[in-house]
C-alpha cells in the first residue's frame, strides 16, 4: 500500500507519453486505406519474434491467427521499450474452434457461446495474452497488477495507430471487462465513436 502514490506517478508519466504519441503521431496514419482482413494462417518471421522475447507459443499462437496481430503485437513490444516498461508480454489464446469457445463460455471466460453467438476468436481476429515480471506470472484480476495491463493496453493502442489499425481492449468493455484480450476489426477502417461492438 506504501508505494501506490510512487506507482502512480509513473502511470501518470506513461499515461503523459501515451497522449504525446496518440496526438503526434496522429496524421501519419490519415491516409491508410481500409483493406479486409487477411486470411488466418500465415508465415511469421519466427527469428525475428524470437530475438524479441517472444516464446515459442507465442509464436505458434501467431501463425494461425489474422497477419495484423502478429504485426500489432511486435509493435507494442517495440512500444513498451521505448517506454522502459519492463513486462514481458506474450500470447496465450489464439484462434479458437467453436467447441474451445463453448469451453471458454462455459467456464463463464466469455460471454459468446461459440455457436449463436460466435466470438472474434473464432475468426483468428482476437488473441488473449499475459504479463510477466521478473517471471512471475501477473493475473489481470488483481489490483496489484491491473496497472501493468492498463499500460500494456496503451501500449497496443499506440502500437494500432501507428499500423493504423482498429483495435479494442477487453478492458474497456463496460458490462463484460477482459484485461488481457485485443482484437483487430474486420477491417482498418476507424470505428465511429459510441458504435457497437462486438465482443
Amino acid at each position: 500500500m506504501s508505494g501506490h502514490g510512487h506507482h502512480h506517478h509513473k502511470h501518470h508519466g506513461f499515461s503523459h507519453f501515451i497522449h504525446h504519441l496518440l496526438h503526434h503521431h496522429h496524421h501519419n496514419n490519415s491516409t491508410a486505406s481500409a483493406t479486409t482482413a487477411t486470411p488466418a494462417a500465415h508465415a511469421v518471421d519466427e527469428t525475428q519474434l524470437h530475438n524479441e522475447g517472444f516464446n515459442a507459443r507465442t509464436i505458434n499462437l501467431l501463425k494461425r491467427v489474422d497477419g495484423r496481430l502478429e504485426r500489432l503485437v511486435e509493435e507494442t513490444g517495440r512500444v513498451l521499450r521505448q517506454e522502459g516498461v519492463r513486462v514481458e508480454l506474450q500470447v496465450t489464446q489464439g484462434l479458437r474452434t467453436a467447441s474451445e469457445q463453448h469451453d471458454c463460455y462455459e467456464r463463464g471466460a466469455s460471454k459468446c457461446d461459440g455457436y449463436r453467438f460466435k466470438s472474434n476468436h473464432q475468426s483468428g481476429r482476437a488473441i488473449d495474452y499475459s504479463l510477466y515480471q521478473n517471471g512471475r506470472y501477473l493475473t489481470g484480476d488483481a489490483a496489484a497488477s491491473a496497472s501493468q495491463y492498463h499500460r500494456v493496453a496503451d501500449a497496443f493502442k499506440v502500437a494500432a495507430q501507428r499500423l493504423g489499425y482498429n483495435i479494442q481492449w477487453g478492458g474497456d468493455w463496460k458490462k463484460f471487462k477482459d484485461n488481457d484480450h485485443i482484437e483487430v476489426a474486420r477491417n482498418n477502417t476507424p470505428a465511429r465513436r459510441g458504435g457497437p461492438s462486438v465482443a
